[in-house]
């Protein structure tokens, strides 16, 4: 009496499983860069919002003095008057979707001009997202309020002194100044 036997043979099976691994790599690799995508996109979203309650808090005053309290983050006034989402604000530290610190200051805008600006700086930015978030058109001219940014600790961008206006930071001077792997920190300073 003949046995039919029926089933996969161990080649078929390791085929089956290589095509398995490959569209496993490419649904990772599409993952890992839409997480990123996202976490650009939402840095630059928390970035709008805190510059646009910023200003407007501080619209009817001369300085964003009050910000800072004994050289760090007046957290009891950005609390308070919601000067950052609530999703950031984990105790008495401000969080980005990195995991990094974010701190709001007062700063100086040029000779003469004690804290007649504010600075927003966040920590462990990944070097590709540092890249495309320094070198991103952040409008130009007054109407932006940009008047600085600095990529850990060098000053990559600032406006003239006369017209407030400069080009934006180019994506050679950003992969130049991003050069940490993972912990790099960009400060945008606007008025």
């Amino acid at each position: 009496m003949k046995i039919n036997e029926s089933g996969r043979s161990m080649i078929e099976m390791l085929g089956v499983l290589a095509i398995i691994g490959v569209l496993s790599v490419g649904g990772i690799a599409g993952y890992s860069k839409a997480m990123s995508v996202y976490k650009v996109n939402k840095t630059i979203d928390q970035l709008m919002q805190i510059t646009a309650s910023t200003r407007s808090l501080f619209a009817g005053h001369k300085t964003y003095e009050t910000l800072t309290k004994s050289g760090k983050p007046n957290m009891a006034l950005i609390k308070k008057a919601h000067l950052v989402p609530d999703d950031m604000i984990d105790g008495d530290i401000i969080v980005n979707t990195y995991g990094g610190v974010v701190e709001l200051n007062c700063a100086d805008k040029g000779n003469n001009r004690k804290n007649k600006a504010f600075s927003v700086s966040f920590a462990m930015i990944p070097q590709s997202s540092c890249i495309e978030l320094a070198s991103k058109e952040w409008g130009q001219g007054k109407t932006s309020g940009l008047y600085k940014i600095t990529i850990n600790g060098n000053t990559v961008h600032q406006a003239d002194a006369q017209d407030d206006n400069k080009e934006q930071v180019g994506v050679a001077k950003a992969v130049a100044n991003c050069d940490k792997p993972v912990n790099n920190v960009i400060v945008w300073t606007f008025y």
